[in-house]
């Protein structure tokens, strides 16, 4: 099913989610002892450094504080804000930024979305980009899928960033067949 779309928030959107709805409560996108990571909406982690700034900026009148807490929720709009704001301000440009524009703005719309997604996800290593840099599409996706993130899901009963990892390394497959 994930292979058919091309639409890179859509594509965030299957992976952050259950069934395509944000969590509008704040909930753990860890597992059992793990750090925990209070996430809302689309994958929005309330720890990372720019939350609240984010909330205030994005969602005025919002109480960041009782969000994180647990103890208010947001709306689906809400969450739509925030994905919107980050993948337009934040991931997209970053992804691109890292490759360079000469590199990044060639990429079929499959590739950019994986890029994208795996910057989203925050999975994507200075090697990695370095091989899709130069090209070297043969290499991207042994060294991508090498992430502790993705050696380490399945016995973190992370499964789901197995599967988006190689929905990811699938995509840059492409560029060593098509390029």
């Amino acid at each position: 099913m994930l292979c058919l779309f091309t639409d890179t928030k859509d594509v965030i959107k299957a992976f952050e989610t259950h069934g395509g709805e944000p969590n509008l409560k704040m909930y753990n996108a860890k597992t059992e002892g793990m750090k925990k990571d209070p996430t809302i909406g689309y994958g929005f982690s309330l720890d990372r450094k720019d939350a609240r700034k984010t909330f205030k900026a994005v969602l005025p009148g919002v109480d960041f504080a009782r969000v994180k807490a647990g103890t208010a929720s947001i709306k689906k709009e809400d969450a739509r804000k925030l994905f919107n704001h980050d993948v337009d301000k934040i991931y997209q440009p970053r992804a691109r930024n890292k490759l360079g524009a000469n590199v990044f703005d060639k990429l079929p719309a499959n590739v950019k979305t994986a890029v994208v997604n795996a910057q989203y996800r925050g999975d994507l290593g200075p090697k990695t980009i370095g091989y899709m840099k130069n090209g070297e599409w043969n290499k991207v996706s042994t060294e991508y899928l090498n992430h502790n993130g993705n050696k380490n899901a399945s016995k973190n009963k992370m499964n789901g960033i197995v599967q988006r990892m190689n929905w990811n390394a699938k995509q840059f497959d492409s560029m060593s067949k098509n390029g």
